[in-house]
């Protein structure tokens, strides 16, 4: 008899399911340009350090204070929410992946304002997701003390007069440059200064201590999400299959590695893909079962048979080839990620109709 796993099907919510950066776009509408990406750069380069003090994804417990002293409320986030777009054939897929797995869920950093209002579009019971709870209004009522704006407001004053070194890291980032080159010279290095002494120094000084506060979905805290729904299914994490597409799955993605469990990336970033059993390029999510349906059946040796029937080089003399396939499926290796992560980026870039998270 064959045996057929995994049964425990988790999903990231932004990119895999619906295409929205709620933080990220509110931010560009109430904040100081640029305020969000350096944010996100900065938490990503220490989160790569040897003893990180943040988790991925926690740029949005740091910005919630800056969202705060301008004025957005939680009427904001969820009007905001409302233009959010759900990802091709999602529906379908998530429907499909029901008839093949006992417990499907979704696991999304996102502030839980996006995922009550895309959880019944997908067919998803807010029970079986997992997002970043927040109230702007409760916080706003505890901690907007005069110190606390202050401080919030004499960083973003400062970080105004950096604004040519914040432009510069932002386009050397895009252009390729590791977050850690980038924060190591001289030019970057007052950017990490003010944002160090604004949420490690002085904010805590007046009990808003961000990263506390607000318990982001990201990073460890994905992994703890995945290790409570295995336990409630009296299940093992080599019963997991899990779907994520940028840095706050790239630790989850290790985890359901490591343990025998199959790890996907989807249009994935660098950070998604790295730790990653098997890497989709796709505009249509429904390829996603393909290759959950041949691990059930015979593991990873099966995902390797699908790879080998269709992966095609992106290769200058092959790139038409790649531009014109619905998916390009890649068992992940050390040696071809970076041209694994430039498929995915040119598919990102199509599937994607608003802009495209920095990280």
């Amino acid at each position: 008899m064959v045996e057929t796993k995994p049964n425990i099907y988790l999903t990231d919510g932004e990119g895999p399911v619906v295409f929205k950066d709620l933080a990220r776009d509110v931010s560009i509408k109430y904040l100081p340009e640029n305020t969000f990406d350096i944010v996100s750069m900065w938490v990503a380069n220490d989160t790569e350090k040897h003893k990180p003090v943040l988790e991925p994804g926690d740029t949005l417990a740091l910005i919630v204070p800056h969202l705060l002293v301008h004025g957005v409320t939680d009427k904001d986030l969820n009007f905001e929410a409302t233009s959010v777009m759900v990802a091709p054939n999602i529906v379908e897929h998530l429907r499909r992946i029901k008839s093949s797995f006992s417990r499907v869920g979704i696991v999304s950093t996102a502030y839980e304002h996006l995922a009550r209002f895309y959880g019944p579009k997908v067919g998803i019971e807010d029970s079986d997701i997992a997002s970043t709870k927040i109230s702007f209004d409760d916080l706003r009522n505890e901690f907007m003390s005069g110190s606390v704006i202050k401080a919030v407001l004499d960083a973003e004053r400062a970080m105004e007069n950096l604004k040519e070194a914040v432009e510069e890291a932002i386009k050397e980032y895009t252009e390729g440059i590791t977050l850690g080159e980038i924060f190591e010279r001289d030019s970057t290095r007052p950017i990490d200064d003010v944002l160090g002494e604004l949420y490690f120094s002085r904010l805590p000084r007046f009990n808003y201590s961000a990263s506390d506060i607000v318990n982001v979905i990201g990073g460890d805290r994905k992994v703890d999400r995945i290790r409570e729904v295995v336990e409630s299914e009296n299940g093992q994490v080599s019963d997991v299959v899990y779907v994520g597409d940028s840095i706050t799955d790239d630790k989850a993605h290790k985890f359901v590695r490591e343990n025998g469990g199959l790890a996907i990336a989807v249009n994935g970033d660098e950070y998604a893909i790295r730790n990653a059993n098997v890497a989709i390029a796709t505009e249509d999510m429904r390829e996603i079962k393909r290759v959950t349906d041949v691990w059930q059946l015979g593991g990873m040796d099966k995902v390797r048979e699908l790879e080998s029937s269709n992966q095609t080089s992106c290769g200058k003399e092959r790139g038409y080839e790649v531009e014109r396939r619905t998916a390009v499926i890649s068992i992940v290796k050390h040696e071809s990620l970076k041209e694994t992560v430039d498929i995915h980026k040119m598919y990102r870039s199509k599937i994607r109709v608003a802009a495209i998270p920095i990280i």
